[in-house]
C-alpha cells in the first residue's frame, strides 16, 4: 500500500471512504454511549453526515441545557476543547455539532493511517 499523509487533502478524500465513515459512525455511537446517550445510525453511507448530524444536535442541546458537566466530560472525551466552546461570546449549535463530527472523523482516520502506515 502507498505512504499514505494525513494532509487535509487526503482527509477529504477520506470522507467518501464507507469503512471510514462506518467506523466514524461507531466512534461516535461508542464515545456518546459511555455517557449513556444512545445513537442509531442505519449504516446508509451517503447520508451519513447529514443523518449523524440531525441526531446529535438536539441531544448536544439537550446536554448543554440540561447537563452541562455530563457535557464537558463528552467532549474531554472526544477531545474538543471545552473552554473554546464554553468562552465564546456566542454559542453555535451548528458548528459545535459540526465541529464534535469533524473530531470523530479526524480520530478515526489517524487510527486509520497507523493502522495502515506502521512504521
Amino acid at each position: 500500500m502507498a505512504n499514505i499523509s494525513l494532509q487535509a487533502l487526503d482527509l477529504e478524500s477520506l470522507k467518501n471512504n464507507e469503512q471510514i465513515i462506518k467506523d466514524t459512525a461507531a466512534q461516535i455511537i461508542k464515545d456518546f454511549g459511555m455517557f449513556g446517550v444512545e445513537i442509531q445510525f442505519s449504516g446508509d453511507t451517503a447520508t451519513a453526515y447529514d443523518e449523524l448530524f440531525n441526531k446529535l444536535q438536539p441531544i448536544i442541546n439537550k446536554l448543554i441545557n440540561e447537563q452541562g458537566f455530563k457535557f464537558k466530560s463528552l467532549l474531554y472525551q472526544i477531545d474538543v476543547n471545552s473552554k473554546k466552546v464554553f468562552t465564546s461570546n456566542v454559542f453555535h449549535l451548528d458548528a459545535l455539532t459540526h465541529e464534535i463530527l469533524q473530531r470523530e472523523f479526524k480520530k478515526v482516520c489517524t487510527r486509520w493511517y497507523f493502522k495502515h502506515n506502521p512504521q
